[in-house]
């Protein structure tokens, strides 16, 4: 075999944000956008990456991708095909075959949606099946997920490249961090679900992201001093016993750290809850925790913005609307919408408009459907 084309999706998280890096649950799904990467083999000593949205890479000789020393390629947008190789070759397989590889996609970047580890997971798992690898799907997911933390200098958690892996259409997973596993949870087709990707950005973003892990790595280290309890442990434990919880906020005694252990332990607890209400066929009572989720991000773990809050409050109150909330990283960035079947999309295309015109933003509004994991085509 001298060619595959694999077609790798985005996801969206439904609920469960902010929690992977303390290892809990989220509710994640692929969607219908994804890239299709073509890699085909050639005989040289290099790779060539073309793509429709960023251009031609150019030959990058494999002298330079596995001179990590000499060579930082996390500033361009190549970088994470060239961190794949290198996470691969600390994996222990070096390839040194030359290959072009060719992307056309339909998913937006930095709108939330992993549109990263999407081309991280599908160029991977190209890789795997035309260099035959012998990687399993765990294998994909953590050098996946290394390429980003490492080469690409990116300190996400592995929700993107697990989801983009697992996921099934029509579903999401109940996903566990700490056991890196997962149940399926099919979703009725009686629902429609939109993406508001606000384009809002704020300078803050990346330093927010960090100072939120460094918060989590001070409870964590409070936990460990007074109750020999990782934050996981403490969290779950918390949700079961009020009075328990009360005597961890007593201990972190500082009103930011509060605020982000009370996001840890609710959202944990309605991520569990978005769950068995969907076992129990609550639909529409599961959707409605979008908004709680949304409250808590906002006012908790302090990710959203005031122009955020501002629309999603508004959609919220939408006639037929069963949830919305950011998603994401935050600090800008993306909303999720949940409606029922019979919502009145007009009415929510024309408030987006007088939103743009009044906040002086190019808001940008589309439909997604919950599609297939990452597979050959």
């Amino acid at each position: 075999m001298n060619s595959i084309c694999i077609r790798s999706p985005g996801r969206i998280n439904f609920i469960g944000e902010h929690v992977d890096y303390i290892e809990t649950y989220s509710c994640p799904a692929t969607i219908n956008l994804y890239n299709d990467i073509v890699i085909l083999k050639n005989e040289g000593k290099s790779i060539r990456i073309y793509s429709d949205k960023f251009g031609d890479s150019k030959e990058i000789p494999f002298d330079s991708i596995y001179n990590i020393k000499e060579y930082d390629f996390s500033k361009f947008w190549y970088g994470y095909f060239v961190g794949i190789l290198r996470a691969l070759a600390d994996f222990g397989i070096k390839i040194l075959e030359g290959f072009e590889v060719k992307v056309i996609s339909n998913l937006p970047d930095g709108a939330g949606l992993s549109s990263s580890a999407s081309i991280e997971v599908g160029f991977l798992s190209g890789l795997n099946n035309l260099f035959s690898l012998g990687l399993d799907k765990i294998d994909i997911v953590k050098i996946a997920k290394k390429a980003e933390n490492i080469y690409m200098k990116a300190p996400c958690g592995i929700m993107d490249q697990y989801t983009i892996t697992f996921g099934k259409r029509n579903s999401f997973l109940f996903l566990d961090y700490s056991q890196l596993a997962h149940k399926y949870c099919e979703v009725p087709e009686d629902f429609n679900y939109f993406i508001i990707d606000t384009k809002i950005k704020h300078s803050i973003a990346a330093d927010g992201y960090k100072n939120r892990i460094l918060e989590k790595d001070k409870i964590q280290n409070i936990l460990m001093q007074n109750f020999n309890l990782n934050i996981k442990d403490a969290v779950l434990i918390s949700i079961e016993d009020f009075k328990f919880y009360s005597e961890i906020i007593l201990k972190l005694n500082d009103s930011v750290l509060n605020k982000r252990f009370n996001h840890f332990v609710s959202e944990t607890e309605r991520t569990i809850t978005f769950y068995k209400k969907f076992k129990e066929n609550g639909f529409e009572n599961a959707f409605n925790l979008l908004n709680q989720s949304h409250i808590s991000l906002s006012n908790l773990y302090e990710v959203s913005l005031p122009e955020i809050d501002d629309l999603v409050l508004n959609i919220q109150k939408m006639e037929n609307v069963l949830g919305c909330r950011m998603i994401g990283g935050g600090f800008g960035g993306s909303c999720l919408v949940v409606t029922k079947r019979n919502f009145d999309y007009l009415k929510l295309k024309t408030f987006i408009n007088t939103f743009n015109e009044k906040n002086k933003c190019d808001i940008n509004l589309f439909e997604i459907n919950l599609g297939d994991a990452v597979h050959i085509i």
